[in-house]
């Protein structure tokens, strides 16, 4: 529907990463807010009071599961710039 915006769920958000083959280790996620920042949110964990400006470029690891398990929680932050 033209025009109108869902927020996603935290399940939804890394959906098309998760279909990613096992052979890729690396992924470049471009977005705009506040979609982005939820996603980097969720899959952290981290405290939602941490600001996110914009151009802001974030790394984080996947480590202990196949990508296809992603999900909230599952990676750890690793820095910002």
């Amino acid at each position: 529907m033209a025009g109108t915006a869902r927020r996603t769920t935290g399940e939804e958000k890394p959906a098309p990463i998760k279909t990613l083959p096992e052979s890729v280790n690396r992924v470049l996620v471009v977005g705009h807010n506040p979609v982005l920042i939820d996603l980097v949110y969720d899959l952290t964990s981290l405290p939602k009071f941490i600001p996110m400006n914009p151009a802001t470029l974030v790394a984080l690891t996947l480590e202990g599961c196949e990508w296809s398990g992603l999900g909230p929680g599952k990676c750890r932050f690793a820095w910002a710039v």
